[in-house]
């Protein structure tokens, strides 16, 4: 399988956000496991603390958006009820706080909801991850309307 990334840069985006960069294979860090994998970086203006990313990887050996594992999402119909999307409302992050686990000698994280959230939808042989910044103003409605306009989930 071969990911070409014009498939998957959305028709639209939020206004103000630019495609900065490409990330390809292991430095994509979407989905851990996956054999081929891209990442989208959009960023508002100069703004890179806060992307919104389109992480696309094939199915085979993919695992979960990567730190969203192993944390229930809620189901969301995309495209009038024909896509089913994962949603995720926030992502693991180090340190103590809601929903807290201890993963290791030491370690500790916690499920974080004021920063990124996230839907990802499994089509065919491909997963795709749209991640953005909650601190930055994207909406649950902001990510399935990039989700909708990737060409490839048409």
């Amino acid at each position: 399988m071969s990911i070409n990334d014009l498939e998957f840069h959305p028709r639209v985006l939020p206004s103000g956000y630019i495609h900065r960069s490409t990330l390809l294979g292991a430095d994509a860090h979407g989905f851990r496991g996956a054999s081929e994998q891209t990442a989208l970086v959009y960023t508002f203006a100069d703004d890179w603390t806060h992307p919104l990313i389109i992480h696309v990887a094939s199915t085979d050996g993919a695992q979960e958006l990567f730190a969203t594992e192993n944390h229930d999402g809620s189901g969301v119909s995309l495209k009038g009820g024909s896509l089913k999307a994962t949603y995720h409302d926030g992502l693991w992050a180090p340190g103590s706080g809601p929903e807290q686990r201890s993963i290791g000698e030491g370690l500790t994280i916690h499920w974080m909801r004021d920063s990124f959230h996230s839907l990802t939808v499994a089509r065919n042989d491909l997963i795709v991850g749209v991640r953005g910044a909650r601190t930055r103003a994207i909406r649950l409605n902001d990510l399935v309307v990039v989700t909708e306009a990737i060409p490839a989930l048409s």
